[in-house]
């Protein structure tokens, strides 16, 4: 029966076709909205390519969390690698270090040494060893090694600056005139840098590649992108990029854009779902960072509860991720009719939305397209629409106008 079971699912239709596409660790060929950065990395790096045994760089990525620094450099390192080691028929290593895993020199150095040279015994060394060995690999074979020191606040806080310096020293080691290692920093601030001797500060600081929050068209873009590589066609549409996107907008946040993408397609896919509705998001939405609480509802008044009910239901009614305000306000009057209550006017009504939106119970946005003039669109991406209804109606026995 279990083995049954295990065949059955692996045969059933799956709305993926490359899951792997949507891991926060799959790099893609193409970074949306990233070209200018990686442009300025590019130039920095420059003189390497075209010289590597002759300069050595130190470049700081910095940015917030989903911004891209992590893809950027990775995409970087890898066209080192692959391509211009070919093209320019020199040799390029890229080792990316995650210091918030790696938090001491030692470990740092011990991965370095051991992505270079992967004989070399996981043991037995000191941090010095095994920098000292990276260097004359690297210079043995008039190499160029560019390694990338991840989230670089770990590691200075953990082990002191000094770890920082002893990498600094070997890469300025300049045995037979030969310079072989280039070192780049990502952090999320420019703040470590406080923890740094001045005449290194002000080093880093001439090279810094700054990247700024996706705003909701870059957003878009980004999950329209990963959806075509991880997705098949007719499983997603316009409308549901759309409203991730608006999710994530004011994280700015790429990975938990792609995050909610993920797991909203794996609910699909366990419901055996055709394609990804705007409940599957919400679902998503609210596993990934839950913001919603039933004692939110608490102190909301018997109309404005009455008013999320009747967005829930207009939302369940068009299975589309927004519905006009127009909409909600028909679907309002009919649930005043039920519960025998005299509807309040439009203007009434407008501010009980802008309450529960100021509250974060649901969003509201003016239309783009698609629409004659403009119109208020209402959401409510945070809450399966199921438990949002089911809370409501529980409270609308009890509450009384206030």
């Amino acid at each position: 029966m279990s083995i049954e079971i295990v065949e059955r699912e692996l045969s059933r239709h799956t709305i993926f076709k490359d899951e792997g596409k949507l891991s926060i660790d799959y790099v893609p060929e193409v970074l949306p909205h990233r070209e200018e950065e990686l442009r300025k990395l590019v130039s920095y790096f420059r003189p390497v390519v075209e010289n590597p045994t002759s300069i050595s760089q130190r470049v700081v990525i910095v940015g917030p969390i989903g911004t891209g620094k992590t893809a950027t450099s990775k995409l970087f390192g890898r066209a080192l690698v692959e391509r211009i080691s070919k093209t320019k028929g020199s040799r390029f290593y890229y080792v990316h270090v995650n210091c918030h895993k790696e938090r001491t020199i030692f470990n740092v150095a011990r991965r370095i040494a051991c992505s270079v040279i992967p004989s070399l015994p996981s043991r037995g060394f000191s941090a010095p060893d095994y920098l000292n060995a990276v260097l004359a690999h690297v210079q043995g074979e008039n190499a160029h090694l560019v390694a990338t020191l991840d989230e670089v606040d770990f590691l200075i806080v953990n082990s002191g600056r000094d770890s920082l310096y002893q990498l600094f020293r070997v890469a300025d080691d300049e045995l037979y005139n030969r310079a072989c290692i280039s070192i780049i920093l990502i952090s999320r601030t420019l703040n470590f840098l406080e923890l740094l001797e001045d005449d290194v500060s002000t080093i880093l600081q001439r090279k810094v590649v700054k990247f700024n929050r996706y705003d909701a068209k870059q957003l878009y873009d980004i999950l329209m992108h990963r959806a075509r590589l991880a997705l098949h066609d007719g499983t997603y549409s316009s409308d549901i990029i759309e409203m991730i996107a608006d999710i994530a907008e004011e994280k700015g946040d790429a990975r938990y854009a792609i995050e909610i993408l993920w797991r909203a397609a794996k609910h699909a896919d366990i419901e055996s779902s055709q394609y990804i509705t705007p409940e599957h998001v919400r679902r998503a939405k609210s596993e990934v960072s839950p913001t919603y609480s039933k004692e939110s509802l608490l102190y909301l008044s018997l109309h404005e509860l009455m008013f999320l009910l009747a967005v829930v239901h207009a939302l369940k009614g068009s299975e589309t991720p927004y519905v006009p305000m127009g909409d909600a306000e028909k679907s309002y009057r009919s649930l005043c009719e039920r519960f025998s209550e005299a509807p309040r006017r439009h203007t009434q009504v407008w501010e009980y939305m802008k309450r529960l939106e100021m509250l974060g119970l649901l969003t509201a946005k003016l239309s783009t397209k698609g629409r004659r003039g403009r119109t208020t669109l209402i959401g409510l991406p945070d809450v399966p629409l199921a438990s949002l209804e089911r809370d409501i109606l529980e409270l609308l026995g009890l509450v009384k106008e206030r």
